[in-house]
């Protein structure tokens, strides 16, 4: 006979596999599904106009003007937002610790080019991340920033005559290493668990459809030196015991009275 499932244990099982499922959905959702996001790779752009707010992208930074901004976690700074020139606009990039020494080096070769003291930018950092739009204590530091380093950077030609910031102060920023509201590292260890939880749901799903949750076949084995052993047995007997001779009752002695 084919076996089949045991109404119990799939029972069991469909509910273990609904579960993994739910809960990869759920992780993937905390995440705001940036999985995908990573895997599709960041969207590239010679304009800061070319993006949105919400845009996971991509961009090769080879000038770093310098950092107008820091956010602190107690006392240890955690991130430092730079000035990033990019077609003619100061966009503002707000890099995370493990960027500081990268982003360090990309400034210090920007200074060497512009104090004349090299010719050329030879190093670049790739850089990911989401487009957001820019706080406004953000907003106000970038703003007086520009203020106090327009006049060199007219100088130079970096930017021309300026008659209103905002025409080359957007109102974004690009978090480096973010992935909607989550950095790149949360979001990969929630997408790992999820797609582990759905390698169990799927492993449950084989198991259902190869029967592997048939009721356990129980038997007895009885073993040949049990038989004999069996056999050979003597059964107890039961034998009734003789009764004991109730004793006579004694005789009275009798005198005689002569």
């Amino acid at each position: 006979m084919k076996p089949q499932n045991d109404p119990i244990r799939l029972r069991r099982a469909l509910i273990r596999m609904l579960a993994a499922i739910l809960a990869a959905v759920i992780l993937l959702a905390i995440s705001g599904f940036g999985v995908f996001k990573l895997l599709r790779g960041g969207k590239t752009f010679d304009a800061i106009d070319e993006v949105q707010p919400g845009d996971y992208v991509e961009h090769e930074v080879y000038l770093h003007l310098g950092y107008f901004a820091s956010g602190y976690r107690g006392e240890r700074v955690t991130e430092k937002y730079a000035v990033i020139p990019i077609n003619g606009q100061m966009v503002a990039f707000c890099f995370p610790e493990r960027w500081f020494e990268s982003a360090d080096t990309i400034q210090s070769n920007t200074t060497s080019l512009i104090s004349g003291e090299s010719s050329m930018i030879d190093q670049y950092i790739l850089v990911t991340g989401t487009v957001k739009a820019m706080p406004e204590r953000v907003s106000s530091q970038l703003y007086s920033w520009f203020g106090e380093n327009k006049d060199w950077m007219s100088q130079l030609g970096i930017i021309g005559e300026v008659d209103d910031y905002a025409a080359y102060l957007p109102d974004v920023v690009v978090y480096v290493d973010a992935v909607g509201s989550m950095s790149c590292g949360w979001v990969a260890a929630l997408s790992v668990i999820a797609a582990l939880c759905l390698i169990y749901a799927v492993i449950v799903l084989v198991r259902i459809a190869l029967k592997q949750y048939a009721e356990p076949d129980i038997t007895v084995e009885i073993t040949e030196d049990a038989e004999a052993a069996s056999a050979d047995a003597i059964p107890a007997e039961v034998t009734e015991t003789a009764e004991a001779p109730s004793p006579e009752p004694e005789q009275e002695a009798s005198s005689e009275n002569d």
